[in-house]
């Protein structure tokens, strides 16, 4: 009777150890046969991706570049390859890919592609895997009306600019003239209507405008206007789309 018993005790022992490791078979396969991971993108109770962050300023008849992209949060649940996209909407979309080294809560960045065709609020919605969230673009400029404005960045801020050169000298009572300017470096994000100037200090101060025609860093020279008025240095903050940064003169 007793052998009876340990036969059978025998026999589910078997079979459970059996079962456990076909399981670890098919979750080890899952997640490796494709070497594609697996999640979600978390939304909120009307589907909108949670915490999504779109970057930079979107212009009809102009391309993405590097400045135009959505920042969302994915939770990964098991490592591996991805791909996340996008649907083609006013003639743009977003898209990532690449590959989860770890799971868990963490934050992607999709670059834009393509060119915005009409200034509207543009709708996308993510696809990764089964879910999906959806988020929009609510700043599509209009530029058919007129120039755009540029989106550049003073080289140095939000302090001093980087390889300012500040040219001519500065006299009390003596009126600057086109030898008294400073040469900033500019990077150019978009191309476009541009106007930098400084606030106005002992009486004179420095103003340039123009149109950015290519992006990139470039020289834009400003002049000074005005009168000075006392001796000493004067610091002067130099005022651009993104930021300021700062420079200083000597007036002797």
């Amino acid at each position: 009777m007793k052998r009876i018993i340990f036969f059978f005790i025998g026999l589910i022992i078997s079979a459970v150890l059996i079962i456990s490791c076909s399981k670890e078979y098919s979750l080890e396969n899952i997640s490796n046969v494709n070497n594609e991971a697996l999640g979600i993108l978390p939304a909120d109770s009307v589907g909108l991706c949670s915490k999504a962050y779109i970057n930079g300023t979107f212009y009809t008849g102009a391309s993405l570049d590097n400045s135009n992209y959505a920042l969302i949060n994915v939770n990964v649940a098991s490592v591996g390859k991805y791909i996340i996209t996008t649907n083609v909407a006013n003639g743009f979309y977003f898209k990532d890919s690449g590959y989860f080294s770890k799971t868990g809560l963490q934050q992607i960045e999709l670059k834009g592609y393509g060119i915005p065709t009409v200034p509207d609020t543009t709708q996308f919605v993510f696809s990764f895997g089964n879910s999906s969230c959806s988020f929009a673009v609510n700043n599509v400029i209009d530029t058919t009306t007129g120039p755009k404005n540029a989106y550049f960045k003073l080289v140095g801020l939000p302090s001093a600019c980087s390889n300012i050169l500040v040219s001519g000298n500065y006299k009390v009572g003596v009126a600057v003239d086109t030898g008294n300017y400073v040469i900033a470096q500019v990077n150019a994000i978009t191309t476009g209507a541009y106007s930098i100037n400084t606030n106005i200090i002992n009486g004179y101060s420095f103003f340039t405008n123009g149109f950015f025609t290519q992006k990139g860093i470039q020289s834009v020279k400003i002049p000074a206007m005005g009168t000075p008025q006392k001796t000493g240095f004067n610091n002067f903050s130099l005022i651009g789309s993104t930021g300021n940064c700062n420079f200083t003169t000597n007036v002797k």
